[in-house]
């Protein structure tokens, strides 16, 4: 069923309203019209309407339940993805929000081999967030997640350093941990640093360390890095997460 996202001040009791590019792709796109079903999510909150109304540029809906099932996991996750080439933002992002993350927030760092400039580089998250509302509505999350960037390495640490929850820094040499023989309780947040195609330097790999973070393996294969998070974000949300649940 299609799900929308509105702010707070699209609902007035028990009529809600879609304007603007929402509006055009429910009439003009889904072909939806009076009578039909969808699901709106309001702060967090998911409810069932039914379409009361359609004007050229506007869809008046009847919000008639509250649901009571939650689409977003157990672990609150943040995906550190530093920069990279071409089009593999707009993969990372669409497909971290749909392997349940919570935050994408992208980062420049030592062996990074591209940088956004400055003034392309809120065009480009802007760009980024739209991919992700567009992902959460596919894939039917509750919350659009939030897309950030481009951070500086220390600004990472900064952040990371009053995090409480598990940081988790894949990196090609490491030998002796992986994902699944990692020994922890199980997290409620999770911090998962992926590098840039030139990687980590090691005193990068040093402060993570400093920090109380745990660099893993990904097996005897180097993936690169708009594969390395949403394998890890795979395994996470299998063994913490809900991936494969009923």
């Amino acid at each position: 069923m299609p799900r929308f996202f509105l702010s707070p001040q699209a609902v007035r009791g028990t009529k809600a309203r879609i304007e603007g590019r929402d509006a055009h792709h429910l009439l003009r796109v889904l072909r939806l019209g009076s009578g039909d079903p969808l699901e709106i999510s309001v702060a967090g909150r998911v409810y069932q309407t039914r379409i009361s109304s359609c004007e050229d540029d506007a869809v008046v809906l009847e919000v008639l339940s509250q649901l009571s099932a939650s689409h977003e996991p157990p672990v609150r996750i943040t995906l550190w993805q530093g920069l990279c080439k071409g089009d593999k933002p707009e993969m990372v992002t669409q497909k971290a929000v749909e392997l349940g993350a919570h935050r994408v927030v992208f980062f420049d760092s030592r062996f990074s081999v591209v940088h956004w400039p400055p003034d392309r580089a809120d065009k480009k998250v802007r760009r980024l967030q739209r991919i992700a509302e567009e992902a959460g509505k596919q894939s039917q999350r509750d919350v659009i997640p939030e897309v950030l960037g481009p951070k500086t390495f220390s600004s990472l640490l900064a952040e990371l350093a009053g995090c409480p929850g598990l940081i988790l820094m894949p990196w090609e040499h490491e030998n002796a941990v992986n994902l699944r023989s990692l020994d922890v309780e199980p997290p409620l947040e999770i911090s998962v640093l992926i590098g840039p195609e030139g990687g980590f330097h090691p005193d990068e790999v040093q402060a993570i360390h400093e920090l109380g973070g745990h660099t893993v393996s990904l097996g005897p294969r180097i993936l690169r890095t708009e594969t390395a998070g949403l394998v890890v974000l795979s395994i996470i949300g299998y063994r913490w997460g809900d991936l494969g649940s009923a």
